[in-house]
């Protein structure tokens, strides 16, 4: 699952290395994203997870491995925290990405010292006349953003539509599972790029330290979007947890 303002696309490079290890994969677009509707209920990671449910049970998948990024990955914590019969049904492990357990208290930094790397790394950005996207696209990567990984984001951002921005980040800033980590029994990997941003290191480790069995992995120099900046470690990581299925 895919993180606030993105879709299933930017999980791609993740799902195409974890195809050709013969895997199969599952796309979700989460409500309001991509190809999916907004709705009328009211849009939180609880009604997302509701959706997810609705997803495997749809499909009568088995033994899945959920892999949830940013918003995703709390989507796949509420699902996990509240609904442990299926659960014990149907998934047989997690991989959070660059998520976090409560945003109770995060406050998103995207407004981060970089515009004297602006006209170095996107010139064409400034031309383009969206300075404060290509601002936050690099505040959302690490120490080694390629111009397409910039374009694509800026270009996934504004695909999203405005009245899903507003109603997903009212919604996520209320989330917070923090307190029930300890109901998740299945293998759980934790993954997040030690120069995240957006959603801070320490949100990866409190979730690592709350579930019990859970693996921590630092990804050095990595910044939020680690789908697209590590797609490689990350792949090998939801493949790991696929080896005793």
């Amino acid at each position: 699952m895919h993180g606030l303002t993105s879709n299933v696309d930017d999980m791609g490079p993740v799902a195409e290395r974890l195809v050709a290890r013969g895997l199969d994969v599952v796309g979700v677009d989460l409500r309001g994203h991509g190809r999916s509707t907004l709705g009328s209920d009211r849009f939180t990671p609880l009604r997302l997870s509701h959706d997810l449910a609705a997803v495997l049970d749809a499909l009568d998948v088995r033994r899945a491995v959920l892999a949830g990024h940013s918003m995703g990955g709390m989507t796949v914590l509420a699902l996990a925290t509240g609904r442990p019969e299926l659960m014990a049904e149907r998934v047989a492990g997690l991989a959070l990405l660059s998520t976090s357990a409560s945003l109770d208290s995060l406050r998103f930094r995207l407004s981060i010292p970089v515009g004297s790397q602006l006209p170095l790394l996107v010139p064409d950005l400034l031309d383009d006349a969206v300075p404060v996207l290509g601002v936050a696209a690099l505040s959302a990567f690490g120490d080694r953003p390629s111009h397409f990984m910039l374009t694509q984001a800026i270009a996934s951002f504004q695909r999203c539509r405005p009245e899903t921005r507003r109603a997903a980040t009212a919604g996520l800033l209320r989330f917070s599972v923090a307190d029930r980590l300890d109901a998740i029994t299945v293998p759980t990997v934790v993954v997040c790029g030690t120069d995240d941003l957006v959603v801070p290191f320490g949100h990866s480790e409190r979730i690592a330290e709350g579930i019990p069995g859970a693996r921590l992995v630092a990804l050095p120099g990595a910044g939020h979007l680690i789908p697209w900046e590590r797609p490689d470690h990350v792949a090998d990581e939801i493949a790991r947890l696929t080896q005793d299925l």
